[in-house]
């Protein structure tokens, strides 16, 4: 049974049935069956001339992550956002187009946390921090526990570096953050240390 979210994805953002049924079918069933044509064009639309999206650049975000179709408010993310690291809106519409799904974490219980830890552990100033983040915006998305503090130890463990030298290494190149340790950076220092001497 096609729904409003499925009729304007084909309708509104000229997606393939294929796209629209898979966006549709990744609602939550009570959101997908509550939603009408109107909602979706408000909330969207919103978002749209709140960032300056074209139309594929709104297709884009909504395909990876078709949530946004349900959600009621995203004003308030995106203003702690922007207020947080002091973007303007190209900044922050680039964070979105590079991880949609922001805007379905919480801010006291994900982006809070993970930008103060951040900013804290790697002694970073505001300006270091949204240097960082706008390098790499999927750091936003990753765990603290589970991702960047094991990586940061064993960088800083491996490589006997001190907190001014980590904080360089991680500047310099901040997708080490998401790396693995076992599939890509041990392996990858284990070569060269060999390889080099």
């Amino acid at each position: 049974c096609r729904g409003a979210a499925y009729d304007y994805c084909v309708q509104a953002l000229g997606c393939t049935a294929e796209e629209a049924t898979k966006a549709e079918r990744a609602l939550i069933p009570s959101t997908a069956k509550g939603l009408t044509r109107a909602q979706a064009e408000e909330r969207l639309g919103w978002l749209q001339s709140e960032l300056g999206l074209s139309d594929s650049e709104l297709k884009k975000v909504v395909m990876r992550f078709p949530a946004l179709l349900g959600y009621n408010s995203m004003a308030p993310k995106l203003d702690w956002l922007q207020s947080r690291l002091d973007l303007d809106v190209g900044q922050l519409k680039k964070i979105v187009l590079a991880l949609p799904s922001l805007l379905g974490c919480s801010v006291e219980d994900k982006m809070e946390p993970t930008l103060d830890w951040l900013q804290m552990r790697l002694g970073l100033d505001d300006a270091g921090l949204r240097k960082m983040v706008l390098k790499i915006p999927p750091l936003l998305g990753l765990s603290v526990e589970d991702n960047m503090a094991p990586t940061l130890e064993w960088l800083q463990r491996r490589l006997d570096l001190g907190d001014a030298e980590l904080r360089k290494v991680v500047l310099g190149l901040p997708p080490l953050l998401g790396l693995s340790i076992e599939d890509n950076m041990a392996p990858r220092l284990e070569w060269l240390q060999m390889r080099l001497g």
